[in-house]
């Protein structure tokens, strides 16, 4: 029975021309146009900048969208939303810039240059040359997010054992890493 309300409605609606535009649509006035240019401009770059663009594009999207809902501003339905309208008008501007980019950049001397990431050999060595006991804390801890409440009771000691551990066992991978545990690489790594 709703159904059969909403259809009449609407039945009713078309034929009084209120939603197939049978009316004369009020358009902006230039006066309206540039007062919601000044408020909303800036907002407008703001939006646009958000979505990743850099702000110098942002503001020439913004600006080409303001003055494309100029040229077409008899179609805007109600004069009070241009600032939506407009800000509509330039996300697609935008998808259209972002379209139109080429996918692939051209190929340089240096882009073939590689420079391979050395953190997961570093971390690999440092794993691999720590005491077993080290290594299997630093696993359980970090690779199988156990807790020091889990693996007190698993190693024999307390949980603040562990977290003690923990904390000298980073203080000596840090220092190694930066170059400044001086005892600990002299004694390989000693364990914490």
């Amino acid at each position: 029975m709703a159904c059969k309300c909403i259809e009449e409605t609407t039945t009713d609606a078309f034929e009084q021309g209120e939603l197939d535009g049978g009316e004369e649509r009020e358009v902006i006035t230039l006066a309206q146009f540039e007062a919601a240019y000044r408020s909303s401009f800036s907002r407008t770059v703001n939006r646009l900048a958000a979505r990743g663009v850099s702000r110098e594009t942002a503001e020439d999207l913004a600006q080409a969208a303001w003055a494309r809902g100029w040229e077409y501003r008899e179609q805007l339905r109600n004069p009070s939303l241009v600032s939506w309208w407009v800000g509509s008008i330039a996300r697609n501007l935008l998808f259209i810039a972002y379209r139109g980019r080429k996918p692939t950049e051209q190929l340089t001397e240096t882009c073939a240059t590689i420079s391979p990431d050395w953190k997961p050999l570093l971390v690999e060595r440092l794993l691999r040359d720590l005491p077993m006991a080290d290594r299997d804390l630093l696993v359980e801890t970090y690779a199988f997010g156990s807790t020091s409440y889990e693996l007190g009771p698993k190693m024999g000691v307390s949980a603040t054992a562990i977290r003690v551990r923990l904390n000298r066992l980073r203080k000596t991978l840090r220092g190694i890493v930066d170059g400044t545990g001086k005892g600990a690489a002299r004694a390989g790594y000693a364990t914490v």
